[in-house]
């Protein structure tokens, strides 16, 4: 750690005091020698090194420094030193490594390929062509959502859109999921001729909050000229930036009079980032705090961050335009352009979310934290989401969203003193207002509000999520805020209406026990799985990728001991809180797999389903891989058990979100699903698997093992002649078994009849001949009874000699 320690002394020598001195050698070698040494006096420390210099980024320091400065014997130590060394000395090491990852990232933005920007510019041009022909322009976006299958979100309450401006249109695409945005760029492409390729990653790009994706108000924006502004302002931004300069006057006025307009606001730079990212700034809430956090190109970050409203459009071409003439050459560090400066931003942002993680020593996706952390002085929080307008299905674990203080129309929210009083690391609780009527989230307020939003952190998806009839009627909670008060979306609750509301929850979603699971390698699974090296290999590669894997062979292959040992190899331990198994037959039922109405009590109530529950427990834990084990697949009927999943399971769909039809909400199949079938080719009473399905599975075909070294170690350890006798027959009968034209190789005899034990017993071999092996025999050859009694004979007799 030498290099970062003389890094850190260099920089301190920089350093300027608040009188305006510089640091003197002295306090600068007693910073140094405090933070290699002096945490060894702390006594029962759970950290990795006592020399600090061994915590080289700000992620790793953050959470070493918060437990360092709560020890008992800080205190003690700091009188002994005198002089603050050391409290001060991590200090100044901690404003060092954030200012050294402000320059990481930048670095880091650098590297990267902004190739989306041509399609982008291009995308705009192509629009700006529709400015006169508006409603054939919505025709085609319309058929856009209708080819992609992709929800619609140009529908204002109910009804189709009059009208609609060219930044709203690239706001539909730039929030959700990469893959979503892929597949409507791609529709675009096709509609509007664009030949640039089609982006599939999209760094540098601000995305807007799914609640507010519009610049404009509606249907009303229509009738009042707000759309028309919106279009002249797209028609001479891009006209200004392509270099008529006789523009720019235009590009004000026109930007002046859309940032008064409702919706529009902040968002407007946003768009003009989005159709000329080489030629405008985006003024998001990252790009701003990024820029006055590092006071860019100093004093412009200053007048970056000292704007609380959207500036004036003079004002906002002028840093502009500064900002392009200040840009660092391409040879020196530093940010070099528009893009750059937004994905240094966002990538700063990620950073600043590791920190806040780190200060409040927690994880935001732990959901287990949201309730084992220190409360004291925490509030408590009902949030009502509209899903007509956003749900939090749209927000994926760990995921932020903004929201706002004002509404459309400018005026405060209701019991706006609420929005005020909300604090980073409060607790939220999800509700989703008619038609879902359901708790379905929990959540943490991750920033207080800076005059315009408040931000908030989902933490965990409800697996089962609680309906408002289950406690609408406790006594205890009749005097909640959002019971007396329904007017509004954000409101508080008395911690003992938390405690009520959190039991319940529970209940219905216990939080995962902590279990030590036993590791299992792929080592385990060859000695316990008869299945040759290669193929296990094979096999892995095939669920990773195609996520979807069939198992399908003879009975007796063992399929079913192999799926759930091929998961805990893959998992890499024995952890079966990530796997579900379910059998299929005739009566399966959507309402059984995703979800449906049951009777209840008040009539009828819509109840979930194992495979949607399934997937929102593996949405919390969206980096570790889950396992969905359905045994006889081919029973169901499969079309009718998955419905419109169909298309959601196939590996390049995976969280692409799609209505459902039950409750009308978006629903995605989590990326770390795998699902893992099995059938037997023996089942003369099954239809094959119909081509849709077919289609999105891998089918793997697992053969009897008994020359597999697995087996034949197996075999020697048994010691037996008649066991050996036995399985020679046996493989004989497979033989026999392939070439006959009624059978085939999906028919044979499995290895895992005679797998049973460790120790070998006359009687056990017996029982698997007579019970087991002759009547499948007799069903195979029931029209060729001398055949089957022929191979009934062979096989007692090898068991006799």
């Amino acid at each position: 750690m030498g290099n970062i320690r003389n890094e850190f002394i260099g920089w301190m020598r920089k350093q300027i005091k608040r009188t305006g001195e510089p640091y003197k050698v002295n306090t600068i070698n007693q910073y140094t020698s405090a933070l290699r040494h002096t945490t060894a006096k702390l006594k029962d420390l759970d950290i990795e090194s006592a020399d600090l210099f061994q915590y080289d980024t700000y992620e790793k320091f953050i959470k070493v420094y918060q437990i360092l400065i709560r020890h008992p014997m800080m205190r003690e130590i700091e009188l002994a030193d005198g002089n603050k060394a050391y409290s001060n000395g991590m200090k100044m090491y901690l404003k060092f490594l954030q200012e050294r990852t402000g320059k990481a990232v930048a670095d880091e933005a650098e590297k990267v390929d902004f190739s989306w920007t041509g399609f982008y510019s291009k995308l705009a041009d192509s629009l700006l062509l529709y400015k006169n022909n508006r409603k054939q322009l919505l025709k085609i976006l319309y058929q856009i959502f209708d080819t992609t299958e992709i929800k619609n979100s140009l529908i204002y309450k109910g009804e189709a859109l009059k009208d609609v401006c060219p930044f709203t249109i690239f706001g539909i695409f730039n929030k959700g999921s990469n893959a979503n945005r892929t597949k409507l760029l791609g529709q675009f492409a096709v509609e509007f001729g664009i030949e640039e390729k089609v982006p599939v990653t999209f760094e540098g790009i601000p995305v807007l909050n799914p609640m507010m994706a519009w610049l404009f108000a509606g249907n009303e924006a229509a009738d009042n000229g707000d759309i028309d502004n919106l279009w002249e302002l797209f028609e001479a931004a891009i006209k200004y930036a392509d270099g008529n300069t006789g523009r720019r006057n235009d590009v004000i006025n026109y930007y002046n009079k859309v940032i008064k307009q409702k919706c529009a606001k902040w968002n407007v730079s946003m768009g003009l980032y989005w159709i000329r990212p080489w030629n405008y700034l985006p003024l998001d809430d990252r790009t701003r705090r990024y820029c006055i956090k590092y006071n860019i190109y100093s004093p412009l970050g200053n007048i970056i961050g000292s704007w609380k409203q959207p500036p004036e459009g003079e004002s906002y071409l002028q840093v502009v335009e500064e900002l392009k003439n200040t840009f660092m050459p391409e040879e020196r560090e530093g940010v070099h352009s528009f893009p750059e400066l937004s994905l240094a931003a966002w990538l700063d942002g990620q950073s600043d979310s590791a920190s806040i993680n780190s200060k409040e020593e927690i994880s935001e996706s732990d959901a287990a934290d949201t309730e084992n952390e220190e409360e004291t002085n925490k509030n408590f929080w009902w949030l009502n989401a509209n899903p007509k307008l956003w749900n939090f299905a749209e927000i994926g674990v760990g995921e932020e969203v903004e929201w706002t203080l004002y509404s459309d129309n400018g005026n405060k929210r209701r019991i706006f003193q609420n929005f005020l009083d909300a604090k980073a690391g409060d607790v939220v609780i999800g509700y989703e207002s008619t038609p879902v009527k359901q708790i379905v989230a929990l959540g943490k307020v991750s920033r207080e509000n800076d005059g315009e939003f408040i931000y908030i952190r989902k933490t965990e998806s409800l697996t089962n999520p609680i309906p408002l009839s289950d406690i609408k009627y406790l006594d205890e909670l009749q005097n909640m805020e959002c019971f007396v008060n329904t007017q509004g979306s954000f409101f508080k609750l008395a911690r003992h209406e938390y405690d009520i509301l959190l039991e319940i929850i529970r209940e219905q979603n216990p939080l995962p026990k902590e279990v030590s699971a036993d590791t299992y390698t792929k080592d385990d699974f060859l000695r316990e799985v008869f299945m040759p090296a290669m193929e296990y290999d094979a096999l892995v590669s095939l669920v990773n990728r195609k996520k979807n894997v069939i198992l399908q062979g003879a009975p007796g292959v063992g399929k079913t001991f192999a799926a759930k040992r091929l998961a805990y190899s893959i998992m890499g331990c024995k952890d079966e809180s990530r796997i579900c198994s379910v059998q299929f037959h005739q009566s399966y039922s959507y309402e059984d797999f995703i979800m449906g109405y049951r009777p209840c009590e008040e009539g009828f109530r819509l109840e979930y389903g194992i495979f949607y529950n399934f997937c929102k427990k593996a949405e919390n834990k969206p980096k570790e891989p889950f396992f969905f084990i359905i045994d006889e697949i081919n029973r169901g009927n499969l079309s009718k058990i998955f419905g419109e999943l169909l298309m959601l399971i196939e590996n390049d769909k995976r969280g692409q979100k799609m209505v459902l039809a039950y409750n009308g909400l978006p629903f995605a199949v989590p990326d770390n699903i795998h699902i893992i079938g099995m059938m037997n080719t023996a089942d003369r009473s099954l239809a094959m698997i119909d081509y849709a399905l077919r289609r999105r599975f891998s089918f793997f075909h697992v053969r009897p093992a008994f020359k597999s070294s697995g087996f034949m170690e197996y075999q020697r350890n048994l010691n037996n002649h008649n066991f050996d006798r036995l399985i020679m027959v046996i493989e004989e009968l497979n033989e026999a078994i392939i070439n006959d034209a009624s059978l085939g190789e999906g028919f044979v005899i499995g290895h895992s009849y005679f797998c049973e034990g460790e120790q070998f017993q006359e009687q056990w071999l017996h029982e698997i001949v007579e019970y087991d092996i002759v009547p499948i025999l007799e069903e195979y050859w029931y029209d060729d009874k001398a055949k089957a009694k022929s191979w009934s004979d062979r096989l007692y007799g090898a068991l006799n000699e």
